[in-house]
């Protein structure tokens, strides 16, 4: 009897409960419909029912429409696109309208349709006229008009095309997800700049969604070309290799991108995991090979998280540009770092210059707080990975069986791996952080660089020598810094204990080299090498100088005016 009245007293509370949250949006949503006067004390009776209960479709619905009626078009907007199935006329009217004033207008279209038939079907035909009309012919109104009739931006004209706006925004939520909005706009001036006609946008596809994605093209004549299902396709990055058809591109192929035409296309992506879980590392680069009016770039944190920044390069920074400090302010309980720029010039790459990597001012912004953490983090991912199967004993057995020393076996699984296993040039955390296992790579015969390497350490380890991941920054990138925990590699070599004494470092997808050398962009670089129990940044160098010396001589002879040439290499 007594679990019985337990169970029933249960019912009762929940009813109670439920009874308590309708009678309280019943409430909320007559404030809301008294006066605008009443929408602060509907909006807290509101918040107060999602705190206790935050999948309330009801609460959430009313939420969204006081939200927009307070001109907090973004959170509305976030609200009714999580509901959009769920919607009453007045949301989804609403709902067209912040879909029009983000210039999404084929969506907008679809929302007032589907009113035609509703008690606001008057407001929405007026709507839909409107978008129609925008559709077809550039309203004064629109901001891009401004853009219009700009006099080109210096260099404009050599570098074939300019960025008007680039505007950028991450948001970083509380439950570890990430939003990141952008919104682009750039006109071609001449040929240089018709690449600028074909929008590339990557994405992974195992833990990101394009939430939105519209473009058009305004010609110098004020005409607008809306991008369209045919104008946009959807590819793997990698289409010859399966195990990385996570790396997707959406492409959109602007319609008549011609020179004097503007380029237009805000994305919205979110991401459902974020690096260890919890952790962001967020490299930008103020430089583009285009010159820029106005870039502006947003990180949106929950205000208790700590943020890391660094800055690099900031010796070559454009004249007028001081500094590149960010404003941070607290808003709606999360802390917003926001960083302007405007007139900034293209960064021209000459074919004989270092990497742009090495004079593009950029901005490091991480929640990483040492290179423990990045060692704890990606030895989790690696680990399990390193398993030998029959089929790589196997190999391994047949590989090592007339060799007498470890320096023998180590240079013919090395060559094996370098040499058999095609090499895939995807850029280290492009298509995940997570290696596949040694045996999928093995049976499948290519992988990218953490792979290769995943595969040359589990043959090692089979052949009794110690060996494991080393992560670093090629050349190229920007330079790791030991008193900046990073995760900005762009590359993975593997390192190997010879007689568990002699560290040796190896890169598998150079098949030019061998164990005593490295691809010149390896070397004196910071690696975080992952021994068995810590990690260590160490700089990357090969056991034999990776350098050809050439010393030429000449010799004249006077009366003869004959020459001799002598060349020494060493």
């Amino acid at each position: 009897m007594r679990r019985l009245f337990f169970i029933f007293t249960g019912i009762f509370i929940v009813f109670c409960y439920v009874n308590v949250c309708a009678s309280s949006v019943e409430e909320a949503a007559k404030l809301y419909s008294q006066s605008i006067r009443d929408l602060e004390k509907a909006q807290d009776i509101v918040k107060d029912i999602l705190q206790h209960d935050p999948q309330n479709k009801e609460a959430l619905l009313l939420l969204g429409k006081i939200l927009f009626r307070k001109n907090k078009i973004d959170e509305a907007f976030e609200i009714f696109s999580q509901l959009e199935k769920n919607l009453d006329e007045e949301a989804l009217y609403y709902y067209g309208i912040i879909h029009e004033k983000k210039n999404l207008f084929l969506k907008a279209k679809k929302i007032y349709k589907r009113l035609i038939l509703s008690s606001y079907r008057e407001k929405a035909k007026q709507r839909l006229e409107k978008v129609l009309k925008i559709q077809n012919e550039l309203s004064e109104e629109d901001s891009i008009c401004k853009f219009l009739h700009l006099p080109p931006q210096e260099k404009a004209q050599e570098c074939g095309a300019e960025i008007l706006l680039v505007d950028e925004e991450i948001e970083i939520t509380p439950q570890n997800t990430q939003i990141y909005t952008l919104h682009f706009i750039a006109r071609i001036v001449n040929q240089r700049g018709k690449d600028l006609g074909e929008i590339k946008i990557e994405y992974d596809s195992t833990y990101e969604r394009i939430l939105s994605l519209e473009a058009r093209t305004i010609t110098a004549e004020g005409k607008i070309i809306k991008v369209g299902k045919e104008n946009i396709r959807d590819v793997s990055k990698y289409l010859e290799f399966p195990l990385y058809s996570n790396a997707r591109v959406r492409i959109i192929s602007m319609p008549q991108a011609r020179e004097g035409s503007l380029i237009e296309y805000s994305v919205k992506i979110k991401k459902i995991k974020l690096v260890n879980k919890k952790d962001v590392c967020i490299l930008y680069s103020l430089q583009d090979k285009y010159p820029i009016k106005k870039e502006i770039f947003k990180l949106i944190i929950p205000k208790f998280r700590k943020l890391n920044i660094y800055t690099r390069n900031t010796k070559y920074l454009p004249p007028h540009i001081k500094k590149m400090t960010p404003n941070i302010y607290e808003q709606d309980g999360k802390k917003v770092y926001k960083w302007v720029f405007e007139d900034v010039p293209p960064l021209i790459k000459d074919k004989n210059c270092v990497p742009l990597s090495k004079v593009n001012p950029c901005i490091i912004m991480t929640t990483f707080s040492s290179w423990k953490q990045i060692y704890d983090w990606w030895r989790s991912l690696y680990i399990d990975k390193i398993v030998a199967s029959e089929e790589i004993k196997q190999k391994v057995a047949e590989l090592t069986k007339d060799c007498h020393s470890e320096e023998e076996k180590l240079q013919k699984i090395f060559e094996f791996c370098a040499q058999q296993i095609r090499y895939v040039a995807v850029e280290y955390g492009k298509a995940g952080h997570r290696p596949h296992y040694a045996q999928d790579i093995f049976i499948n015969g290519y992988g990218d660089c953490k792979d290769q390497s995943i595969l040359l350490i589990s043959m090692l380890k089979e052949a009794g020598i110690e060996a494991g991941p080393v992560l670093l920054a090629t050349y190229e990138a920007l330079d790791t810094i030991p008193t900046e925990p990073t995760i900005i590699f762009n590359h993975c070599i593997a390192y190997a204990l010879l007689n568990r004494k002699k560290l040796i470092f190896l890169d598998p997808t150079s098949s030019t080299s061998n164990i005593y050398t490295l691809p010149s962009f390896d070397e004196d670089r910071w690696g975080l090498v992952f021994f068995k129990d810590r990690g260590k940044l160490i700089k990357v160098s090969a056991l034999r100088k990776n350098v050809v010396d050439f010393e030429t001589s000449f010799r004249i002879d006077k009366e003869s005016s004959e020459y001799v040439f002598t060349r020494k290499i060493t």
